[in-house]
């Protein structure tokens, strides 16, 4: 199934069991699901998805033991959020110096107010894919 979100960017719809839904970005080129984008699992509230059971898989924490399988250890592990944080502040210290840098001459001189906004959220896209890759997969949403 494809559908549209508010981005207008197309999505392929997998139903993966009676209570969890995949999206992935559809890539038009290749019409398939776009190479290297984390899909997102929806879950039906309060139910069990088969699914997300037969291929969750434990993590383990920074002691090297087991963190367990369920979806609440998953995304319990402090050490890993340090971990995250840790290398998230390095990135952002590194790229945020070159991008005020950059918006400052590309926006010297400019007044108008509709190119100074693509400008900033040029920049500011730059923070976001740093935001993006720092962090781990999601967890599961719900839908109702």
């Amino acid at each position: 199934m494809e559908s549209t979100s508010g981005t207008k960017k197309p999505y392929i719809i997998y139903v993966l069991d009676d209570n969890t839904l995949e999206f992935v970005e559809f890539d038009s080129m290749t019409g398939k699901a776009k190479a290297n984008e984390i899909p997102l699992f929806f879950l039906r509230s309060n139910e069990e998805s088969p699914y997300v059971q037969d291929h969750k898989t434990g993590i383990a924490n920074s002691n090297g033991d087991s963190a367990g399988s369920s979806a609440d250890s998953l995304f319990s592990d402090d050490s890993s959020y340090e971990s995250i944080l840790d290398t998230y502040t390095e990135k952002m210290k590194s790229a945020v110096p070159g991008l005020v840098s950059e918006y400052k001459s590309e926006a010297s001189g400019v007044s108008d107010i509709k190119t100074l906004a693509e400008i900033s959220n040029n920049k500011i896209s730059k923070l976001a894919e740093i935001s993006k890759n720092c962090g781990p997969t999601r967890p599961p949403a719900s839908f109702p």
